[in-house]
């Protein structure tokens, strides 16, 4: 594909691709001295690879003329230049996005700052901590059942308009994926009630703790990688999500019920944001549509069922709806996240909406806030901190 000199005009030239392929812009290259890097170290990291040159010493010029010879379109195979370097794979996406992964092939992931999905991590907690103020206001309110219904229906009626809007193409599976999503959160949200009923000192902080624990073990066991700082920041947002979720109150006995009902919450909700984070990016947020509309049908089926229909919901109409909105964004947002970041990252920041809640319980309600709740806020803080630094 070397040409001696210049390239030559020609009568019909190509598209601009091949045009682009002669001596000078080639070179050489000698495969005997040509070190093996890691595939850490030659990821994306700029937002459309269809433009010209990119800054950082990552991107050498072997693997631009490779990637201006196989074009835009969708490359789903590897590119391996001398001595089996990986490249990440990547596809062309319309509004201006690449997607990359690494040899693990195990997912797609929208190339971003890492920054910006700690940021969207953090919507996510603020949104769904408004969503649980709102919530819980209903829930005092009106029956449990109704309260859901409305909240599940509220949040269907606004995801699928933004998904057609904003998603890039659709497909089945990952709404089928979101749909199981969907039911593991709602298993949780079940298994949280009844565990309600006893001691919510014991629930709340086991039920938290195990939500951002197991999203984080799956991440870091299929191979997601935290510096020092993320690993200490992780460590105190677990710790601030405990101390957050517990109310205060004195426990002299534990029984074992609600610790058991607080373990399966937890697995429920991390369990969904596992399931979550296998569609593809360029899906979303149809993933969301799915995670809403299949347990909306499921509670709302089970409300007429036990004669609760939605519109038994009374004055706790606009809090429910308050609630869908809040939470359905909240997962937009988290869905963002995890697009553009790593699971084990988003789950644990997405995971302090306890902190929010406490927050608005306090400027709104005056409830009083217990010392380790205060003490919570102040490591959830440092938490952030230290994972953004990392």
């Amino acid at each position: 594909m070397r040409c001696g000199g210049p390239c030559p005009d020609r009568a019909t030239p190509p598209t601009g691709r091949l045009s682009y392929l002669c001596a000078d812009r080639f070179g050489t290259y000698d495969l005997s001295h040509t070190p093996r890097q890691s595939p850490s170290h030659l990821a994306l990291s700029t937002t459309n690879v269809d433009h010209t040159p990119a800054t950082g010493q990552q991107f050498y010029r072997q693997r631009k003329n490779l990637f201006f010879i196989f074009g835009v379109n969708t490359v789903r195979e590897f590119l391996l230049p001398p001595v089996g370097v990986a490249l990440p794979s990547f596809e062309r996406v319309p509004h201006g996005w690449s997607v990359a992964h690494g040899p693990s092939c195990r997912r797609h992931r929208l190339v971003g700052s890492a920054r910006m999905a700690v940021l969207l991590a953090l919507l996510a907690a603020l949104l769904w901590g408004l969503g649980g103020f709102l919530g819980g206001q209903a829930s005092r309110r009106a029956a449990l059942i109704p309260v859901l219904a409305v909240e599940l229906l509220a949040g269907t009626t606004v995801i699928i308009p933004l998904a057609f809007l904003t998603a890039h193409r659709f497909a089945w599976v990952d709404l089928l994926i979101g749909g199981a999503a969907g039911f593991f959160g709602l298993l949780g949200v079940t298994f949280f009630y009844l565990g309600l009923r006893g001691p919510m000192a014991t629930v709340a902080p086991v039920a938290g703790v195990v939500s951002a624990a197991l999203p984080l073990l799956w991440g870091v066991g299929f191979g997601e990688r935290l510096s020092a700082w993320q690993v200490s920041g992780v460590i105190l947002g677990l710790l601030s999500i405990m101390l957050i979720s517990n109310t205060g109150r004195a426990l002299h006995r534990i029984s074992l019920t609600p610790l058991v009902n607080g373990v399966l919450a937890g697995a429920g909700f991390g369990a969904g944001y596992i399931v979550l984070d296998a569609t593809d990016p360029l899906t979303a947020p149809w993933p969301i549509v799915g995670a809403r509309l299949l347990p909306a049908l499921a509670v709302c089926a089970i409300a007429f069922a036990a004669h609760q229909p939605p519109s038994a919901v009374g004055p706790a109409r606009s809090w429910s709806v308050g609630a869908g909105l809040s939470t359905v964004l909240a997962s937009v947002a988290f869905l963002a996240a995890l697009n553009r970041g790593l699971l084990s990252i988003s789950s644990v920041l997405s995971c302090l909406h306890p902190a929010i809640t406490v927050l608005l319980a306090r400027l709104f309600l005056r409830e009083r806030m217990s010392l380790g709740q205060a003490t919570g806020l102040l490591v959830a803080a440092a938490a952030i901190s230290m994972i953004t630094a990392g």
